[in-house]
């Protein structure tokens, strides 16, 4: 799995300032991790659910 972008979400601290600090620690778990699949996803975030493209 990747992460595209951030730039949104970016966007959305700057109008939401109280959720800077947990997109960026979201941001970062996402960057280190090496998912494969959605279970592994769910290791961390158990209410992960699939999006289709």
């Amino acid at each position: 799995m990747h992460l595209i972008s951030i730039r949104n979400l970016r966007a959305d601290a700057a109008i939401y300032p109280d959720a800077i600090k947990s997109i960026n620690h979201w941001y970062t778990t996402v960057k280190k991790s090496q998912w494969q699949n959605l279970e592994d996803v769910r290791e961390i975030y158990r209410d992960a659910e699939a999006v289709e493209k």
